[in-house]
């Protein structure tokens, strides 16, 4: 269902990476001889709402069209990672409900995707907007990786945008611009949105709602 809307904030990202070397055993002891291993701080994102002709995609309060690709592609490659898509009242910025999307581990040795879709958009027409956005609640213990992707046109044309990556805790209005679609009749007709959890991770869920598109 259509709706038209707007929310408000700033975005970061914020590395942060620590090493020092150890001595030799023969050496006399060191005060920094224990290494410290490397780490990465991820600051949320928070960018201001959308204004204007806001058309809301999904808040999930009509019940849950995504769904977990899970095994359903494998006979087309790598095993997708995905492995439920639910509704939930534990999380939601529009209205009362949003969704949590499982996802299993992303090793070395697996495949890097973990992908939610929905072949029953409100809107296949994306051509008078140029952003879509999404609320995210990073659930897990490490950021994660976001990508927006779309099939398009009854050849079912795969588009997908760079990954964001996301802080621990509540990522509010992430942000992805549409001009990923390079061809503007393709824009037309989206037969699929999919949101791709993509990197190594150790798997766990993400809690989202309140998917718009917008012109700002």
């Amino acid at each position: 269902m259509k709706k038209i809307i707007g929310i408000l904030s700033a975005t970061a990202l914020v590395l942060a990476a620590t090493s020092c070397a150890s001595t030799k055993a023969e050496s006399k002891p060191a005060e920094d001889a224990a290494a410290t291993p490397a780490t990465e701080a991820v600051a949320c994102i928070n960018n201001p709402a959308p204004t204007g002709d806001v058309l809301l995609l999904d808040s999930f309060e009509e019940g849950n069209y995504w769904q977990a690709v899970g095994d359903t592609w494998d006979q087309w490659g790598a095993h997708n990672l995905s492995l439920e898509a639910e509704t939930t009242e534990n999380y939601a910025t529009d209205g009362t409900t949003g969704a949590a999307w499982t996802f299993d581990e992303a090793t070395a040795d697996t495949s890097k995707q973990a992908t939610f879709f929905c072949d029953a958009l409100v809107e296949v027409d994306w051509s008078a907007y140029k952003y879509a956005y999404i609320d995210v609640k990073n659930t897990n213990t490490e950021p994660i990786e976001l990508q927006l992707a779309v099939q398009a046109t009854d050849g079912w044309t795969w588009y997908q945008t760079e990954s964001q990556k996301m802080g621990i805790g509540e990522n509010k209005n992430v942000k992805f611009d549409l001009s990923f679609i390079t061809k503007p009749e393709d824009a037309t007709l989206i037969k699929r949105g999919m949101f791709n959890v993509v990197g190594e991770n150790k798997g766990g869920t993400i809690l989202v709602d309140n998917i718009r598109l917008a012109n700002n």
